[in-house]
């Protein structure tokens, strides 16, 4: 049984809402180059870790100003096919892994700008909304986003 406390939680960026609905449907996603060894990374240590715990995907698409659910990453980079979305970019993304959807919803960053994440750039202690594509998300922060996201979306 995987271990909450000792989740990793990760902010994914994406260009557009039709990437994140069709991962919804497929279970597939791939990330910007830079964010792959990160992600691996992450995930190898917590499936190393007694009990295992879980890499958790933190969704939000450019420019909503909202969150739109979150995922368990259930697989390594480049155990899966390219997400149908992936074939059209006109740039270059990392190795594509499973995942499974949890929650699923629309939840704008007024109900959660309250949480700050102690592993922001440079050490700032921002909001859990600010954040580039790949930014790790303190424990604390993530477990208290999960729960704000669980309580006004739907569950899968």
């Amino acid at each position: 049984m995987p271990n909450p406390m000792s989740n990793r939680y990760f902010l994914v960026k994406s260009w557009n809402h039709d990437n994140v609905v069709q991962s919804q449907s497929d279970g597939l996603w791939a990330t910007q180059t830079h964010n792959t060894p990160i992600l691996a990374k992450a995930f190898s240590q917590c499936r190393a870790s007694n009990p295992p715990s879980d890499v958790i995907l933190i969704f939000s698409v450019n420019k909503s100003g909202a969150f739109q659910g979150y995922a368990i990453m259930t697989s390594l980079p480049g155990t899966a096919p390219d997400p149908k979305w992936a074939q059209k970019l006109h740039w270059t993304c990392g190795q594509p892994f499973f995942i499974e959807w949890v929650t699923t919803g629309h939840v704008l960053f007024r109900e959660c700008g309250h949480i700050k994440n102690p592993l922001n750039k440079d050490g700032v202690d921002l909001s859990v909304v600010v954040g580039r594509d790949g930014q790790e998300i303190d424990a604390y922060a993530g477990r208290e986003l999960l729960r704000i996201i669980d309580n006004l979306s739907h569950k899968l």
